[in-house]
């Protein structure tokens, strides 16, 4: 059959365009083309917006086929042929696909007469067939025809997922095929818009022979940009059989958080929640709402990422006094660490940020201790006196200042077993992990540096598991399935990615059990020995020393170097001691003390911190759940649930384990704040950040877990 031009508007002829159909297709023609024909001058104008205006495209004959599944073209820019081949498909009488098919097309010219390396050879090759499903899909959204069946039926994302992803970002092939080549330059391109925030025009204008290139060109920063991207992505879709992105454009998975988290988990049955990845006022006023649904913050996490800093927090139930003190530098940090000491409240979490410290406290009246910027042999030699004097290691972080490393450590009172284990890899460390479970001791917080981890373990035979290096869906689907299991979320770390696309000192991606469930069922380990006063290291080591090097048990002596990446370990039970002096200048900041009587002092100015405190509440303690009685430490379902509380976003984001009850539903909406029983001055509540502003909306929901 021959094509005619029966019926079209001006006879198919407009400024740019000429078009005709084959005359087979009668009753859906030739309607459907002069809807196109309607369309078209703007539909131009819209891609010579996104190529700067100054390029042209001309004398651009198109041809509606009878054939399927695309389009094609030949020519120049000043004269070329455009075939659309839009039959078979459930939307081909929808102008709309005739529509997208040809912008697909005539984006393609634009870059061969644009000529700044988007086309290369003969046809637009891998990086231009990118660029061109980008610019169709956006032409897709742009005019509300999400949803219409071309955005699904011509996403090529999942074929580079599914696959043994291949670099297609240093390397540009010849290829214009729907295939796993083109998924990963439209991923790229995609990332350079919605994960990076550049605009159309800028990425366009950055054109260079490979898609690295482009990047160059709009960042100015000379990397390999393919890792980081590789990393995020197999983050959040490690699987490369099944693996698929979510709509309503199946291309775009972003933005996506460069981070990887890993949690702690133990046995419990209380009202529980978790907020993660918020700005601070968000953070601050989520805080005080909880704080008055008788909650308190029991851990705290900063993560800076691209510039912006990420407050995280888990909280479970209680009514005791409380206090919340965050940016402040070291001097500060450890003022108002003593004045709350006499107040009863202790330290439970700790986290320094960008130079600065955060703290979180519970009422208290047993000993405690606090040894900040200790290299490492002195923070060893100061838990070891402590483990003595009947302290124990409840949380700790490690960071760098001035090029060195240091260790800071927060003490209370116990006479428990209990356990260092520090700068293991990632293999050691979970063996590690896996011995000390069958001795009835549990993890209670980890970190990870420079390709190291270390935890400390103190004495339980409770359930327990442990989640490591996955994305925010991923940690938060744990976290609600473990929560269904009775198991309560008591630690967290959140790692960016750095530019080797791994976890910023963490373990690389997809290494061994990276990714994975890590857990033991509890009833199976009751039977290992539990750490008692036999265990106890008497001496501290000498500074410099090798201590427990090589994966030595509890029961040992530190004997020497073991295999590099091996840790170094420590165990301990009970003693009498009291805290003893400080230890020598530069050793770090340690003080000690028990229960007084002072109220709190006035707020020092400039760099004192942002202080918020109080004690019992009136509101009853019911938006946790008591989840149901199930099997301890299983795996649980993995089903996609709602992000929890990402970003500030006040959404319904609690737990799903029950339907009555959802945990911490959010919304700012209860009732007052509690009142400030462990404080008398006022002017702790103004710290910066403390009043509610609007919350932002929950940042994404899960995606679905290979």
């Amino acid at each position: 059959m021959g094509y005619v031009t029966t019926g079209l508007t001006n006879g198919g002829v407009t400024s740019h365009y000429k078009f005709s159909y084959d005359e087979s297709l009668v009753g859906v023609e030739p309607a459907r083309t002069n809807a196109v024909i309607a369309a078209c001058e703007n539909d131009y104008n819209l891609m010579a917006g996104w190529f700067g205006g100054g390029t042209s495209v001309t004398g651009m004959s198109v041809q509606v086929t009878t054939q399927s599944n695309g389009a094609g073209w030949s020519g120049s820019a000043s004269s070329s042929t455009i075939q659309l081949k839009a039959q078979g498909a459930s939307y081909s009488n929808n102008p709309a696909y005739l529509r997208y098919l040809l912008v697909a097309e005539v984006v393609e010219i634009f870059m061969m007469a644009q000529n700044i390396g988007w086309f290369q050879g003969s046809n637009e090759g891998s990086k231009g067939e990118g660029l061109s499903r980008f610019l169709s899909s956006q032409f897709l959204a742009l005019n509300g025809f999400l949803g219409v069946g071309m955005d699904r039926d011509y996403a090529v994302a999942d074929l580079w997922l599914n696959s043994s992803r291949q670099d297609f970002v240093n390397n540009a092939p010849d290829d214009n095929g729907y295939d796993a080549t083109n998924g990963c330059t439209t991923l790229f391109i995609y990332y350079l818009f919605s994960q990076l925030g550049y605009s159309i025009n800028k990425i366009i204008a950055a054109g260079a022979s490979t898609l690295a290139g482009v990047y160059h060109n709009l960042t100015g920063d000379g990397s390999d940009p393919f890792p980081l991207f590789k990393g995020i992505l197999d983050l959040w879709f490690p699987s490369q059989t099944s693996s698929a992105v979510a709509g309503p454009n199946f291309d775009d998975p972003w933005p996506l958080l460069a981070a990887a988290y890993t949690g702690v988990w133990r046995s419990g049955s209380g009202p529980y929640y978790l907020w993660t990845d918020a700005d601070q006022s968000h953070f601050l006023n989520k805080w005080q709402t909880l704080a008055s649904q008788n909650m308190r913050l029991t851990d705290i996490e900063v993560t800076t990422i691209r510039g912006q800093q990420l407050w995280s927090g888990i909280w479970e139930q209680g009514t005791d006094g409380y206090y919340l003190w965050i940016d402040a530098d070291t001097s500060h940090f450890i003022a108002k660490w003593s004045a709350l000491a006499a107040q009863n409240l202790r330290l439970v979490s700790i986290k320094h940020y960008d130079g600065l410290w955060a703290g979180v406290w519970r009422q208290g009246t047993d000993g405690y201790y606090l040894w900040v910027d200790a290299d490492e042999s002195h923070f060893l030699a100061k838990w070891s006196a402590l483990a003595a004097q009947n302290l124990r290691l409840v949380d700790f972080d490690t960071y760098v200042v001035n090029g060195q490393r240091l260790w800071a450590g927060v003490w209370r009172q116990g006479s428990d077993g209990y356990y260092l284990w520090i700068d293991a890899d990632w293999s050691h460390f979970v063996a590690k992990w896996s011995q000390l479970a069958s001795q009835n001791l549990r993890l209670v917080g980890v970190r990870t540096y420079g390709g190291l981890w270390a935890g400390i373990w103190r004495s339980g035979s409770d359930s327990y598991y442990l989640w490591a290096n996955v994305s925010e869906a991923d940690f938060i689907d744990k976290w609600n399935a473990l929560a269904n299991q009775n198991l309560r979320l008591i630690d967290m770390i959140e790692v960016p990615l750095d530019a080797s696309g791994a976890p910023a000192g963490s373990l690389a991606i997809g290494e061994a059990e990276a990714g994975v469930s890590v857990e033991r069922l509890a009833i199976s380990e009751m039977g290992g020995r539990g750490v008692g006063v036999s265990d106890v290291v008497a001496a501290s080591p000498p500074v410099g020393a090798g201590v427990g090097q090589g994966g030595g048990d509890t029961a040992e002596a530190p004997s020497g170097d073991g295999p590099v990446g091996a840790g170094l370990g420590h165990g301990g039970g009970d003693t009498a001691e009291g805290p003893s002096a400080d230890l020598s200048v530069g050793a770090g900041v340690g003080q000690g003390g028990g229960e007084t009587a002072e109220g709190p002092s006035a707020d020092a100015s400039v760099g004192a911190g942002v202080g918020h405190g109080g004690g019992d509440t009136a509101e009853a303690g019911g938006n946790g759940i008591a989840a149901p009685a199930v099997a301890p430490g299983g795996n649980g379902s993995r089903s996609t649930s709602q992000g929890l509380g990402t970003g500030g976003g006040d959404a319904a984001v609690g737990p799903a384990a029950s339907a009555e009850t959802p945990a911490g539903k959010g919304g700012g909406d209860v009732g007052q704040t509690g009142s400030e029983a462990t404080r008398s001055a006022s002017s702790e509540m103004q710290g910066r950040g403390a009043v509610a502003k609007s919350p932002s909306r929950a940042r994404r929901a899960s995606r679905t877990e290979a």
